[in-house]
């Protein structure tokens, strides 16, 4: 962990950011996004929202957290149902079906509302998975990753099946489904990395290119969802090849730089391509892929991969600030907010020193500067991408009050690091 001086001030930051944005109006006036996607975004709205003061009401019950939490919540389900017809964990209704089951849980309250946000997500998440098992060739990273596909629907699936037998139904399907692809090879783009075709939906039936390896778009993600839903008992037996193919693709592919091991962002399907050491960061790098292996190593019982997956997030360590390719990026997706809310995770969780002990490299360092930069938290959150959790103001404020307390680990859950 972190220096004692060092987790102090971060704490102190960290509670400054979220009080100032405690209040649904504060948040409402700097937001980019419009009012129908605040209502409904777990990324960048008000279900997101209630989720972290929920969370922090667990830190400190006497601070006034839970009403927060729960005005933001009456908020998005004061707007109604979503019915955009492809939803995912991030944004629509099953972003506030979770989110409101998450906050129930933990404060109680929003029953009938409950039901019908289930009832609603259950059905969209059945629907996907049948219209997903209709593609026809290469999948779209759109269809089955973990930010805006099916891959990132574990944590939702995994609360709400130990109550419904129709949900656990749902999530043996979704897992079989996506097993399935990985056994068939079919976790290839066809468009050239970063493409804006590379994120449809459309079936994809073009010569592949690459294979993305990372957390959020890519095989990574898949290992990571695989093992979350083989532990909560969700998965069938093909959930166990699926996810050798995929740490064996992934590991395969390691090159070494002068930090240690690293894992690149993609995969040549034939031409051989120069495989860089991409970013340090929860989407593309060595922190998510090394959270996905070590998740996978003890959910399917793979010593080995709990060891390279330790190589890697000591690599991560062991990077300067100007290598990291995050600076001046405030995000959870793939900024210091979210390599440092990674560090501290995977230390907790496994006892691994991966906190670099040396305070400047600490991404803690970085987050503070950049509020130092500014006179006033206002001015911080105003200049911040939004004030949301994924990429704004919020999120920060989650990753600095992490450093020392893991009631803020529920981030843990939506990374699928844990």
């Amino acid at each position: 962990m972190i220096d004692d001086a060092l987790s102090r001030d971060a704490l102190r930051a960290g509670i400054a950011i979220l009080h100032h944005l405690r209040k649904v109006e504060v948040f409402t006036s700097i937001s980019s996004h419009d009012y129908a996607q605040q209502q409904t975004s777990l990324a960048h709205g008000y279900p997101g929202a209630a989720l972290a003061f929920a969370n922090l009401a667990s830190l400190d019950p006497n601070a006034g957290w839970e009403k927060s939490a729960h005005a933001y919540l009456s908020e998005s389900v004061g707007s109604g149902v979503s019915t955009n017809s492809w939803s995912n964990i991030f944004d629509g209704v099953i972003a506030q079906a979770y989110c409101i089951e998450m906050v129930a849980r933990l404060h109680g309250g929003y029953r009938k509302a409950r039901s019908s946000l289930n009832a609603t997500a259950l059905g969209q998440v059945e629907a996907m998975s049948r219209e997903a098992e209709g593609l026809q060739g290469f999948i779209p990273s759109g269809t089955f990753d973990i930010t805006s596909g099916l891959s990132g629907l574990a944590p939702y699936l995994k609360l709400v099946s130990g109550e419904s037998s129709g949900a656990a139904h749902v999530a043996h399907m979704l897992t079989s489904l996506i097993a399935n692809w990985v056994e068939e090879d079919r976790i290839w783009n066809p468009q050239p990395p970063g493409s804006a075709e590379n994120f449809s939906r459309s079936p994809n039936t073009y010569a592949p290119v690459s294979c993305d390896l990372g957390m959020a778009h890519g095989l990574g993600g898949i290992l990571a969802f695989l093992a979350v839903m083989h532990r909560a008992n969700l998965a069938g037996d093909n959930a166990r090849v699926a996810a050798v193919i995929a740490a064996d693709r992934i590991l395969n592919s390691r090159i070494v730089t002068q930090w240690g091991e690293d894992i690149p962002a993609h995969l040549a399907h034939t031409v051989p391509a120069v495989q860089e050491a991409t970013r340090t960061a929860w989407c593309y790098g060595n922190p998510g892929v090394a959270h996905a292996l070590r998740l996978a190593a003890d959910a399917f019982g793979v010593p080995t991969w709990a060891n390279a997956a330790d190589s890697l997030m000591a690599s991560s360590a062991r990077r300067t600030p100007e290598a990291q390719g995050i600076q001046n990026d405030m995000s959870i997706c793939h900024g210091a907010p979210g390599l440092l809310h990674q560090f501290h995770s995977y230390e907790r969780r496994y006892t691994s020193r991966v906190v670099p002990t040396d305070s400047s490299r600490s991404p803690a360092m970085q987050i503070l500067a950049a509020i130092g930069s500014c006179k006033t938290i206002n001015d911080f959150v105003s200049l911040s991408s939004g004030p949301g959790v994924w990429e704004g103001a919020m999120g920060v404020g989650i990753a600095l009050i992490g450093c020392t307390h893991s009631s803020m680990s529920f981030l843990d859950e939506l990374l699928l690091i844990a």
